[in-house]
């Protein structure tokens, strides 16, 4: 008897440990997955990293001081700039980033071409950027990155 309750227990204790785990096992999607990207490559093919979230990193030139709901980044060439919006999870960016090289990490998205001409005609309207100043063509741009969060580096 004793034999048996002791094969027994070690079976019970075998097939337990077989079981598979009550907790859910996470698969990252592609969609969950962040891309660290380089600006340059992004201006290349912005096509290519539509509604991807990607981590991308510059040198801020100018936070819009008009609610500081975006601001624009660049790499080495000035001339090449993007635009980074702020989401839900960051109401506005702070004025003092300017000047200040930052990670962000978002979701980066291509707008159609109805989005675009409604945005290029919201901001002529407001005149808040002339055509000389040097983020001019980020500002018009029909992508941006939708930031999710950003880390000085």
């Amino acid at each position: 008897m004793k034999t048996t309750s002791i094969l027994l227990f070690i079976c019970l204790l075998v097939t337990s440990c077989n079981q598979p785990s009550n907790k859910s096992d996470k698969k990252t999607s592609s969609s969950d997955v962040i891309t660290k990207v380089e600006l340059a490559d992004i201006l290349k093919k912005p096509d290519k990293f539509n509604g991807k979230q990607i981590k991308v990193q510059g040198l801020v030139t100018h936070v819009c001081k008009h609610g500081g709901q975006k601001l624009f980044i660049m790499s080495e060439d000035p001339d090449k700039q993007i635009r980074i919006n702020t989401s839900d999870d960051i109401p506005e960016f702070d004025i003092e980033l300017e000047g200040s090289t930052v990670e962000f990490s978002g979701y980066f998205k291509k707008l159609t071409d109805v989005e675009t001409e409604a945005m290029n005609q919201d901001t002529d309207e407001m005149h808040h950027h002339t055509g000389d100043e040097s983020h001019a063509e980020a500002e018009k741009a029909s992508y941006h990155l939708e930031a999710h969060d950003f880390k000085k580096i």
